[in-house]
């Protein structure tokens, strides 16, 4: 019966949690929008091949295409009538913005693509130091998106040319150039169109392609700074991070649970007031602060000297006392936090009819705070470990960079300096889809519990 109502209660939270999971695989995909740059560039860069000159250039259009770059981002996009939908096939990113331009005022033509392939044969003109200044003056109007000077610049390449072939390709581009700019748009070709693409990013990243499974398979893909696949990264991280936050809740129960349930019963005690004043404490200071505070004083040899600095410099034995001081700075405000929730739970329940009735009829503290007491912190305790999920991977990413433990936050933050988008993407994926799960999981269990409670979900 428990079992068959569990499983009804969470069939009834299943379009929410489905709708949570696709909100978190979108913005966890969106990830390679916001981060500067393009992922060719970071690898190349990451094997220190440099940018700029043909074969660099060759080198990143191979990469692209070999990662799906090329294609369209979604299944879906809008676009211009006047607009070819196949444009990212035919020029490079840099170039379509000019090429757009250009194309909403002159229109698509046959012209304009062959004045676009002259346009990329005028590097053959770099070779007459005196032609220079004259191509600097086309490429800049070209990026402009000015016919009239880019036809300018080229007169004046005419003029100042000393070579019969650079005088042909510029006289051929300065033709293509006049029909280009005799073409016009009308209103219909400012209508949007709807494209479909049946082979886009999206599609290879969430399903996989031909050859390689998706995410949604357990394929997060490789890593562009180590080339190693990210599932063997993430199993070494996790165990880091999922074994410290483990540790760190189970220590702050063991604390809190007594100091929350001391300072209901005993509300005017010195203890409670030194709670409230640690409670304070612990809101007001920092936790990127307090833990740096704790690595200047407690691990360095000009202070106190006590604990190692860092994983790095611990054998198996000292591992332990290494991990002290991060778990310490997990616990300085889950302590405070949780014993003041289940100090407030356990007054509020204190004051019900059917416990006031409890201690009237003469029972003794002890088995009202095991029969009646308990049960209603435990339900709080649920809340308090659904907060705790996304609260330790927001910990992770500031303690475990403070202390050089090689977590999911370090390396986390490792994937936003290098660039490292397939990296910072699954992570985010993986905390999200966690925490929503988890918080759907709790909501079904406190529902079991008490039925009289509302959904958090």
């Amino acid at each position: 019966m428990l079992i068959r109502q569990f499983f009804y209660l969470f069939w009834c939270r299943l379009p929410v949690l489905l709708l949570g999971i696709i909100v978190i695989i979108f913005v966890a995909f969106g990830i390679r929008l916001l981060i500067p740059g393009k992922p060719a560039n970071a690898i190349l860069w990451q094997s220190k091949q440099g940018m700029g000159n043909f074969n660099e250039n060759k080198n990143m259009a191979t990469i692209e295409a070999a990662m799906g770059q090329h294609l369209p981002l979604f299944y879906i996009s809008f676009e211009l009538a006047v607009i070819p939908n196949d444009l990212q096939n035919l020029a490079p990113d840099k170039h379509h913005k000019p090429l757009r331009k250009i194309i909403s005022m002159h229109g698509y033509s046959k012209a304009l693509w062959q004045y676009y392939a002259a346009c990329k044969d005028m590097a053959a003109l770099s070779s007459d130091p005196m032609l220079q200044p004259f191509l600097d003056s086309f490429y800049s109007a070209f990026e402009k998106a000015n016919m009239p000077l880019q036809q300018q610049a080229l007169k004046n390449i005419i003029l100042n040319s000393r070579e019969n072939e650079a005088n042909q390709c510029a006289m051929q581009l300065l033709n293509l150039n006049r029909q280009v700019q005799t073409g016009k748009t009308t209103l219909f070709d400012f209508l949007p169109v709807l494209n479909y693409h049946k082979q886009n990013q999206f599609h290879n990243w969430l399903l996989g392609a031909a050859n390689q499974k998706g995410v949604l398979s357990g394929n997060f893909g490789n890593s562009f700074t180590t080339q190693q696949p990210i599932n063997d990264t993430l199993k070494q991280r996790l165990t880091w991070s999922v074994a410290l936050a483990l540790l760190a809740f189970i220590v702050t129960l063991l604390f809190a649970l007594p100091l929350g349930i001391y300072t209901a019963i005993n509300p005017q005690s010195v203890l409670c007031k030194l709670l409230q004043f640690y409670q304070t404490l612990s809101t007001t200071i920092p936790l990127f602060i307090f833990a740096t505070l704790m690595l200047l004083f407690f691990a360095n040899d000009d202070w106190f000297g006590l604990f190692p600095a860092s994983v790095h410099s611990t054998n198996n034995l000292s591992l332990f006392w290494f991990l002290l001081l991060p778990l310490a700075c997990y616990c300085f405000e889950g302590i405070a936090y949780t014993s003041q929730i289940i100090a407030t739970q356990m007054q509020q329940t204190l004051k019900q009819m059917h416990v006031v009735y409890a201690k009237t009829l003469g029972f003794n503290q002890a088995y009202i705070l095991k029969k009646h007491v308990l049960p209603a912190i435990c339900i709080t305790l649920l809340s308090v470990f659904l907060q705790w999920i996304p609260a330790a991977f927001a910990g992770s990413l500031i303690i475990e960079n403070v202390f050089g433990i090689p977590g999911i936050g370090f390396e986390m933050a490792q994937s936003v300096y290098t660039q490292n988008y397939p990296m910072l993407s699954s992570l985010v994926l993986i905390s999200g889809v966690t925490t929503i799960f988890a918080a759907t999981l709790v909501d079904v269990i406190q529902k079991l519990i008490n039925p009289n409670l509302k959904s958090h979900i």
